[in-house]
């Protein structure tokens, strides 16, 4: 989240790159793979197989993403559509472009109030009405690794998905 999408790479095991592609995804029954598993396992760059496999086939998805490291912001919310569904390469560029964007007025308001330590920084430039630009990525802390997006349960969220971040 915190480098390009080109540079990505995926957690693989010894079932296969088929199988390292679901750790990253869940499937539409909401499965996964142990979430620590990524971490003993090796790590390969995307191949140009996966990048342009298809993760979403619907044209809408919703994600959720972490606003800072402790959850006090709560996540954010995005819908994309896309005509032909999302592929692994564009969920990707999605997550990243998202954390790189500045955050908005509400956004620095409520960090404000965070224990993070940008809050610091963040008071002492509001209470000044200095021009404030801070990217999202900034509030992640050491948690500017993407591990997973889980489908949320629920008849009416079927194509909601929350990001999971990992150190």
């Amino acid at each position: 989240m915190s480098e390009p999408s080109s540079t990505a790479y995926i957690c693989s095991d010894s079932f296969g790159i088929d199988d390292a592609t679901t750790s990253v995804f869940d499937d539409a029954n909401g499965s996964t793979k142990e979430p620590g598993a990524c971490f003993v396992n090796l790590l390969q760059p995307l191949s140009q197989r996966e990048k342009s496999k298809m993760i979403v086939g619907n044209h809408f998805i919703t994600i959720l993403f972490p606003g800072d490291r402790f959850e006090e912001m709560g996540p954010c919310s995005r819908t994309f559509f896309s005509d032909t569904g999302f592929t692994c390469w564009q969920l990707l560029e999605h997550i990243y472009t998202f954390y790189q964007e500045n955050m908005s007025t509400s956004e620095i308001e409520l960090a404000i109030h965070t224990d993070s330590r940008h809050a610091d920084r963040l008071r002492s430039m509001y209470s000044t009405k200095e021009a404030l630009e801070v990217k999202r990525i900034e509030f992640l802390g050491s948690r500017k690794s993407f591990q997973m997006l889980k489908h949320v349960p629920g008849k009416h969220f079927k194509n909601v998905c929350e990001l999971l971040t990992r150190a």
